[in-house]
């Protein structure tokens, strides 16, 4: 698969607005998983990517430990994405939301 046909799929099951969009989250993604396992994972995971996508797993010393909220956390923090509840699910219309509120939100 093409990184245009991979980003486009992102785009589509992410709803997100743009391929830029799509991409810029996918990167944020891929950064902060990669300093979530370990070398040898990230390195399996880059071979399955097309180029450049597989670029954003470059592991950055030892893998850190935390848990499924904390890796939330770091990725809405590099989108500027609003908080995560705990279900997972965004708090409606938190700014910096990259989604537009609903109206009457």
């Amino acid at each position: 698969m093409k990184s245009d046909e991979f980003l486009a799929k992102v785009r589509e099951r992410g709803e997100y607005r743009s391929g830029a969009e799509a991409e810029r989250v996918t990167g944020a993604v891929l950064r902060v998983l990669a300093g979530r396992i370990t070398p040898g994972e990230v390195t399996d995971l880059a071979s399955q990517l097309p180029a450049p996508l597989d670029d954003a797993l470059r592991p950055d010393g030892q893998p850190e430990s935390y848990g499924r909220e904390e890796f939330l956390r770091r990725i809405a923090e590099r989108t500027g994405a609003g908080p995560v509840r705990p279900s997972g699910t965004p708090a409606p219309c938190s700014p910096p939301s990259p989604r537009p509120c609903p109206a009457g939100s």
